[in-house]
């Protein structure tokens, strides 16, 4: 697990959050979007961090980045990533689900995609 204070999780969420509804374009995917709100909450590196465990699937700590592998993808570390919210939620900068910044279910999430490695 990665070493964020409970200031700097509630930070990520309100950043986040801020960019709710916002447009995917071809230079703004979800990989820019969750650098964008971590330089925004001043932690760098975020794509270092180390991806939840199998244990935090269902749970994973609010604010931390989760990695994720769509189902069938073969030779890619990880193929989306998503921002964990509380209560079972992540945010994330979809394609499937509408194109822009959208809240969805983790139950959801684990339809289309794996926990990455």
């Amino acid at each position: 697990m990665n070493k964020l204070s409970l200031l700097q999780r509630i930070r990520v969420v309100i950043i986040a959050l801020l960019f709710l509804g916002t447009k995917r374009r071809e230079d703004f995917k979800c990989s820019q979007y969750v650098n964008l709100v971590y330089r925004l909450a001043r932690i760098p590196v975020w794509s270092r961090f180390k991806n939840i465990t199998h244990d935090q699937k269902n749970n994973p700590p609010f604010g931390e980045a989760v990695f994720l592998l769509e189902h069938g993808i073969r030779g890619k570390r990880w193929s989306h990533v998503v921002i964990a919210l509380p209560f079972g939620f992540v945010i994330h900068l979809s394609y499937y689900w509408g194109k822009k910044v959208v809240i969805t279910h983790l139950q959801k999430i684990w339809e289309k995609y794996d926990l990455a490695t």
